[in-house]
């Protein structure tokens, strides 16, 4: 029997990758600037910080906003990645949860524009969730000249963008992501980008007050990314997928993570990232593509290129059924975040009156499909063989 087991996401490195990456061990200086000058350049923006995680840049983003508002609410999607929150709350701030819409994971807008005229938030977080677009313009004709500032997720969409143009610089202020499973990754890191000078000038304050990263962390990026870059083939991934003190696939809650830059080792692996980034998601989009025209009722409309191609089945029973099935043929299938962002335990009293019931179905009844460049033609064959006894949701 084969052990040959899918990953539910991947964005492999190649040689020159791993060279630049030692290359940013001995001259980290030299691979942040650079990285910096490149980000800023490929994405039109002129200030880019360079940091440990997407949820450390958005902390820092949400800290840069409180001290140019006294406004502490936060409205954040009802169904999203658990660090949103985590980075909301470690930011001191309230987290607002807004309804979601089921057919496009975006926002319910009609309950957005309630929720920003009767909470007076800080801000909006526009979630491009694994990579579907937002309606960042619609956001900004919410929000108005009513002093609320949008910042653009793009934590799981680098590289991606739509006629508005490039997700994550659609909003005041975005944040990206690098670490595992993200459109490019260098093990951990993230980036924060803005335009909007004032909010440089903050953002600088805090970011100039993080120390560098000490060689010790850069060469255990290096070490990890050896690991992970072994470990990820389908040949091997059921090494890690079979040890439970991982937590592989495990969404887990915490506002205890650090705050600080990215290393140099981290930089000189995204040394490339225009480059490789465009090839990884040019490979998932032809796989969504692949899907769509077998199963176009699973696929929502947005589905471009996605991290992960997100499904929802009929009922949280019907998800059981696909996934256990797809779990049996090592086709790397997730479910991704266990609840709604109001029913996450650690949050439970801020959230007593929340009611987000589609974000709640969501949650229940999502499933996603791997899409990456490690997901072969005979891997596609087994995937849609899955797909074609999904029982679509009733819209």
């Amino acid at each position: 029997m084969s052990l040959r087991q899918l990953p539910p996401a991947a964005a492999p490195l190649t040689w020159s990758d791993w060279w630049r990456g030692v290359a940013g061990f001995f001259a980290p200086d030299r691979a942040l600037r650079q990285l910096e000058r490149s980000l800023g350049d490929g994405l039109g923006v002129p200030s880019v910080f360079l940091v440990s995680s997407g949820r450390a840049g958005l902390t820092l983003i949400l800290q840069a906003l409180h001290r140019l508002s006294p406004r502490r609410r936060v409205i954040v999607p009802g169904y999203t990645c658990f660090s949103v929150a985590a980075a909301v709350v470690k930011a001191g701030l309230e987290v607002v949860p807004c309804e979601m819409s089921a057919s496009t994971l975006d926002f319910d807008y009609d309950e957005l524009e309630r929720l920003v005229a009767a909470q007076a938030p800080l801000c909006v977080v526009a979630t491009h969730l694994f990579g579907l677009p937002a309606d960042v313009a619609r956001v900004r004709r919410i929000c108005g000249d009513r002093g609320v500032f949008i910042v653009d997720d793009a934590a799981q969409a680098l590289g991606l963008e739509t006629a508005a143009g490039k997700l994550g610089t659609l909003g005041d202020v975005g944040f990206y992501s690098f670490d595992r499973g993200k459109n490019l990754t260098s093990g951990h890191g993230g980036a924060v980008v803005t335009r909007i000078p004032e909010l440089a000038r903050e953002l600088e304050r805090d970011y100039g007050a993080l120390g560098q990263p000490a060689a010790l962390a850069g060469l255990r990026s290096l070490v990890e990314m050896m690991v992970l870059s072994v470990l990820i083939r389908p040949s091997l991934y059921w090494i890690p997928a079979s040890l439970p003190f991982l937590r592989l696939g495990e969404t887990v809650y915490s506002t205890e993570f650090a705050v600080a830059r990215l290393s140099g080792v981290e930089a000189g692996f995204l040394t490339n990232w225009r480059e490789r980034v465009k090839i990884l998601n040019e490979a998932r989009a032809a796989r969504v593509a692949a899907i769509r025209r077998v199963r176009p009722d699973l696929v929502p409309a947005r589905a471009d290129s996605c991290i992960r191609l997100p499904i929802l089945c009929a009922s949280r029973e019907e998800r059981d059924r696909v996934f256990e099935a797809a779990r049996r043929a090592r086709l790397g299938f997730s479910l991704m975040y266990p609840s709604a962002i109001r029913a996450i335990p650690a949050l439970a009293g801020a959230m007593a009156e929340a009611r987000c019931p589609t974000a709640d179905s969501i949650a229940e009844r999502l499933v996603t499909v791997p899409v990456h460049p490690l997901v072969s033609a005979s891997d596609n064959e087994n995937i849609e063989k899955v797909l074609k006894g999904v029982r679509p949701p009733v819209q």
